[in-house]
């Protein structure tokens, strides 16, 4: 019942006006809310504006503790419904027996809300169903067998294997730690390389270097990680002349031929 609880709320939209009272109005005021709290005891003020504050105040008091006994008897009718369910499946024993002595704590245990929170109304009993109806509707599937059935292989290409097929190339140490870099870059981003993939762009990078300098193919690789680029290898030349792909238009840059920068997202 309301008349058992130990708290009550206070609201902030009342802020505004009680702020405007001198501190004796205020104290007169909070003597009479925690005396109606307590004993349902209606003060009589003579100031007119302090009766007026204090009856809106009441008004607000008695819809939470409405609110209060109405989820108490719900959290009730719910335990008593659960238990019967329960009787119905397996005998009864001494732990799921419904006890003679339930009170109003053994009541709000089963409630989802704080005793400061009287705007939600739901509580754990519902919930509990709701959850257990999930579960049902979920599809829930059978493990595959050891044979035929398909297996997801995680990606395990990591720093450490990125390293030993860089090792593998003629790279000057400067490469190598920009490589390094780039495949870092491309984690933070989740874009995993696999080994065939990151082998074949150490490949293209060593003759790259080996036509336009160690120097050039890293700038590419510094520059495509300042600009949040997906690659590099639009700025590689492998062979002498510049890397083209389909019917890319090329622009003049820096000496070298190019692809339109418009084209350059999402190109690797």
């Amino acid at each position: 019942m309301a008349e058992k609880k130990n708290c009550f709320l206070l609201y902030k939209n009342w802020q505004s006006i009680i702020k405007k009272l001198t501190i004796e109005e205020t104290g007169l005021l909070f003597q009479a809310v925690f005396a109606y709290q307590a004993e349902k005891s209606e003060p009589i003020f003579e100031d007119r504006s302090l009766q007026m504050l204090f009856d809106v105040m009441k008004a607000q008091f008695d819809i939470d503790d409405k609110k209060y006994e109405e989820r108490c008897q719900r959290n009730k009718e719910n335990i008593a419904k659960r238990w019967a369910k329960n009787n119905e499946q397996q005998n009864t024993s001494e732990y799921n027996r419904i006890r003679t002595n339930t009170n109003e704590y053994d009541l709000y245990r089963y409630d989802n809300d704080n005793d400061n929170d009287n705007d939600n109304d739901n509580d754990n009993d519902i919930k509990e169903i709701i959850e257990k109806e999930n579960v049902k509707k979920k599809k829930v599937k059978p493990p595959l067998s050891p044979k035929g059935g398909k297996t997801t292989h995680k990606n395990t290409f990591g720093i450490k294997e990125a390293t030993e097929i860089i090792d593998e190339a003629s790279l000057t140490p400067e490469l190598k730690n920009a490589l390094l870099e780039w495949h870092r870059y491309k984690q933070e981003k989740r874009q995993q390389y696999k080994a065939t993939g990151f082998r074949a762009l150490v490949s293209r990078c060593e003759k790259a270097a080996a036509t336009m300098g160690d120097n050039a193919v890293i700038e590419a690789i510094n520059d495509a990680m300042a600009a949040n680029y997906q690659g590099f290898t639009y700025a590689l030349k492998t062979d002498g002349q510049s890397v083209r792909r389909g019917n890319e238009r090329e622009v003049e840059y820096s000496g070298y031929n190019l692809p339109d920068p418009n084209d350059w997202e999402g190109l690797e």
